[in-house]
């Protein structure tokens, strides 16, 4: 039930995105220290999947202006996005300066994306087929709301050469506007979007553990269902 919520509410989001409703709370945020505290929650899927999750952060960084929300559905939508794709290897999260803006990079060792693909990667809806990943379920959205949500912070994301995905934002773009958003209603706790986000990623590396019963020694024969869909 809570998953089903997360995704209905990850669809109105994004319809608010498109219809200009959502407006964002810009104030100056220790990039460094959130964007660890949401890969922190990540810790335990990079575990169970035993893949290693490289944090390269610079620590001297000034403050960005930026709405803390959108950065963490940002950042947990690129990193599990890596994590479903990547089945040996490393993922590994940096963020740097390159002159007045601020790069966040997220590159994995998985198996990429095909180039038919990287031009549609980004379109709401639109599923990368035959693409091998931990799980065939999915909306199709969670790439389509990152790009939203930097466009909101004046900034751009692309798909860099093999499977890194680079967002840049500039330090002080829009810290002329604010608005009412879920980071101005917070009470200090994580937010719904990145709880759900972090509980899928963890589906499906549990998923895989699930040790497959030895064969009976009885004559009598078995059916075995398979469906992708763990709530299923």
């Amino acid at each position: 039930g809570r998953r089903l919520q997360g995704l209905v509410d990850a669809l109105l989001e994004t319809a608010r995105i498109e219809s200009g409703l959502m407006e964002a709370q810009f104030e100056p945020v220790d990039v460094g220290a959130l964007t660890a505290r949401v890969l922190s929650l990540f810790e335990g899927a990079f575990a169970t999947a035993g893949l290693d999750l490289r944090v390269e952060l610079d620590d001297v960084m000034e403050p960005v202006w930026l709405d803390e929300t959108m950065w963490e559905t940002i950042v947990s939508n690129l990193v599990a996005n890596a994590l479903k794709y990547c089945y040996e290897g490393s993922v590994t999260v940096g963020i740097d300066r390159v002159n007045d803006m601020l790069l966040l990079r997220v590159t994995d060792t998985g198996i990429g994306i095909p180039p038919t693909e990287v031009s549609k990667i980004f379109d709401r809806f639109h599923r990368v087929g035959g693409s091998g990943g931990r799980s065939a379920e999915g909306t199709g959205i969670g790439l389509a709301m990152v790009k939203a949500l930097v466009e909101m912070h004046s900034g751009r994301v692309e798909l860099a050469v093999g499977t890194t995905f680079r967002v840049l934002i500039p330090f002080n773009g829009r810290h002329d506007r604010t608005g009412t958003t879920a980071a101005a209603q917070r009470s200090g706790g994580r937010t719904s979007t990145l709880d759900r986000i972090v509980i899928e990623s963890l589906s499906w590396v549990s998923a895989a553990e699930v040790d497959v019963p030895a064969e009976s020694d009885g004559a009598r024969g078995r059916v075995l269902v398979i469906d992708d869909n763990a709530d299923m």
